[in-house]
């Protein structure tokens, strides 16, 4: 909850202080974002083996400042972890679930897979670079809303974690844009940690992705 808490207060001080020390630029980019996913849950995390997936969707990046943007992006995105026999015996112990109880408990990884449209509304700073090349930074929160997904085991009846339809995370992230005439090309990776937990059992989502992104500069 700590490291929430910094991203959240450098996110804040990125939209507030940097339009008061660069001029205004008024640019606009619209383009399509890919990226490849890892992600796990924060509860018991080394008993949780991560989950591989993507993400993709369109953005708007809109420049208010010389060196500061705001990038909003539409994201379908999975993320989710496989439980771990580890992972469950410790579910046992802190519900006191016994294991002859109806309807059978697992022993075996649990894969969890779930699919979110997700809303990341992110500051973007440019960094000092060439006029090819130019570096940046984002960072900013991200509501997200399950469209489907949940633990997948057969036969489980009610023992499993209940999913949250809603998640909220803050996005910390940077890459690099190449300038291709009218078009730009971004290359970058980012980390994205929950605020609200996916349910009690599991805790928050946590997610890191390397990305793609082309654009066309209005």
């Amino acid at each position: 909850m700590k490291g929430a808490r910094v991203l959240f207060g450098a996110a804040a001080a990125a939209f507030v202080l940097a339009p008061a020390v660069t001029p205004a630029r008024g640019i606009t980019d619209i383009g399509l974002h890919a990226g490849v996913n890892t992600s796990r849950f924060g509860r018991h995390s080394s008993d949780v083996d991560p989950r591989m997936g993507f993400s993709i969707g369109p953005y708007v990046a809109y420049g208010i400042a010389d060196r500061l943007g705001v990038q909003a992006e539409l994201l379908y995105t999975q993320k989710g972890g496989t439980l771990t026999s580890t992972w469950w015996d410790k579910w046992y112990t802190d519900h006191g679930v016994m294991d002859f109880l109806p309807g059978g408990l697992p022993r075996d990884p649990v894969d969890v897979s779930l699919a979110y449209a997700e809303l990341p509304i992110l500051a973007r700073i440019t960094l000092p670079g060439t006029r090819w090349v130019r570096p940046y930074v984002i960072l900013g929160p991200s509501a997200a809303v399950r469209i489907h997904g949940g633990p997948r085991y057969a036969g489980i009846g009610p023992h499993l974690p209940q999913i949250r339809k809603s998640d909220m995370s803050l996005v910390f992230g940077g890459g690099a844009c190449v300038s291709l005439g009218a078009h730009d090309l971004h290359v970058g990776a980012r980390y994205a940690h929950g605020v609200t937990a996916v349910s009690e059992d599991l805790g928050r989502n946590v997610v890191w992705s390397l990305e793609v992104g082309y654009g066309y500069r209005l």
